[in-house]
């Protein structure tokens, strides 16, 4: 037998004992394989692929046909229009500077009018004011501020203010500058105050109060949302307010859109609006008679088309919602300007201030009265007087005494519209 086996001798220790190798240490490392991905989601991925190449494509193809059919100029317009006209609550402000050359100022006395304008409505309550700035040709200026409001009740107020500080800038005629001494009290009593006008205070027969209540119920029908839905119906199959040409964008982002008009679609407008509830309503009020109305036709309109030297009109779009944000013309021709630019708010921006105090319309048409016949007595007056000049003595004192008296029983019997019609000359 071979004896070549390694012999263990017991007495030795243990780390006297030769190491020796395992065999599992000795065995290259195994790398476990890589998993194989299911074939599934490789199927997914391109099915991902293909799905954003679909949108990808089908979205320009939809770009492509909205920028050529709901961004075109003429939708954009229609859009803005009807959509103003369906809107319950507008305010609209704005200013307009107008200038003179020296013919023209020669002409009216006046240098430049500035004017700043303000509106909004809410249903058929409507408030509007107005600030004119008036430059005379030696540049003196003045200021006077006009307001007015309507109440769907059929209320109308007015204001007046700045009339006093106006006749002190301005350079009026003699005979105006005789006339302010007569009428200092009534400056005071308009400058400034707001007035209303009830159907109450018209003292109005039946038949003209009819109409006043007929004119008020079709102040509120306009207001309604039935009203405005059809005008903006009826002006979608004639919009005649067509583009012009395209400006760049104005400070706020809008797009400014030169327009004019379409001959035909404003005649068919115009005639059409005479089958809409709106007119009809109009009409039942019997205020003009409208049996001999005429058909508007595209020749008409034409004759009254815009001339080329004609400011030109534009519309502030916003191209997204299609809103009408604002309106503006800028014109000038030998030496004579015209700027005007206004802003649109709808809906939650408005805010409508009808006045909570305001004076009776009795009591301004009584101080008028007041003026008048202080006026009137002192004209007749100074009549008398020039007549009576040619006598002396007892003679002429009884000539005043009576003409005096004649013309103070004469007055008690007038009414307002005789004393207006003597101070305005207008009655002997």
């Amino acid at each position: 037998m071979n004896n070549d086996k390694t012999n263990i001798n017991p007495s030795m220790e243990a780390n006297d004992i030769p190491e020796q190798s395992s065999p599992w240490q000795s065995a290259p490392e195994i790398t476990p394989a890589p998993e194989t991905k299911p074939k599934k989601k490789k199927i997914a991925l391109i099915v991902t692929i293909c799905v954003l190449a679909v949108l990808l494509i089908g979205g320009s193809v939809f770009a492509a046909i909205y920028t050529a059919w709901r961004q075109s100029d003429t939708v954009v317009i229609m859009d803005a229009v009807t959509s103003t006209m369906k809107k319950s609550k507008i305010a609209v402000t704005g200013t307009m500077d107008i200038e003179f050359n020296k013919t023209s100022q020669d002409a009216s006395g006046l240098k430049a009018i500035h004017i700043t304008l303000g509106a909004a409505n809410d249903g058929a309550d409507t408030r509007g004011d107005g600030t004119f700035t008036i430059v005379t040709p030696d540049s003196k200026e003045t200021t006077i501020v006009i307001g007015g409001a309507f109440v769907s009740d059929g209320t109308i107020y007015f204001r007046i203010d700045g009339i006093r500080d106006a006749l002190e800038t301005l350079d009026l005629p003699d005979e105006a500058e005789a006339v302010l001494g007569y009428i200092d009290n009534l400056i005071d009593d308009i400058d400034g105050e707001w007035y209303k006008i009830q159907i109450a205070d018209l003292n109005l027969d039946q038949e003209n109060e009819e109409k006043y209540t007929c004119m008020v119920d079709a102040i509120n029908y306009a207001a309604s949302k039935d009203s405005k839905n059809e005008l903006a119906e009826l002006y979608t199959a004639y919009p005649f307010l067509i583009p012009n040409k395209q400006h760049d964008t104005d400070s706020d982002g809008n797009v400014v859109y030169g327009i004019k008009w379409d001959a035909n679609d404003l005649a068919s407008f115009t005639n059409n609006l005479r089958t809409t509830e709106l007119y009809k309503t109009i009409g039942s009020c019997d205020l003009v008679d409208d049996e001999d109305a005429t058909i508007v036709t595209p020749d008409d309109v034409s004759d009254v088309s815009m001339p080329d030297d004609f400011p030109e009109l534009n519309l502030h779009i916003d191209l997204w919602s299609h809103e009408l944000r604002g309106f503006s013309t800028d014109y000038s021709k030998d030496g004579n300007s015209l700027k005007a630019e206004f802003h649109f708010a709808y809906d939650k921006n408005v805010n409508v201030e009808i006045p909570q105090e305001a004076k009776s319309i009795n009591d301004l048409v009584s101080s008028i009265e007041t003026t008048l016949k202080n006026l009137v007595t002192s004209l007749l007056e100074d009549q008398i007087s020039e007549y009576c000049s040619s006598y002396t003595g007892t003679v002429h004192d009884q000539c005043t005494e009576t003409y005096s008296k004649q013309i103070q029983d004469y007055l008690k019997e007038m009414d307002f519209s005789d004393y207006l019609s003597l101070a305005t000359g207008s009655q002997v």
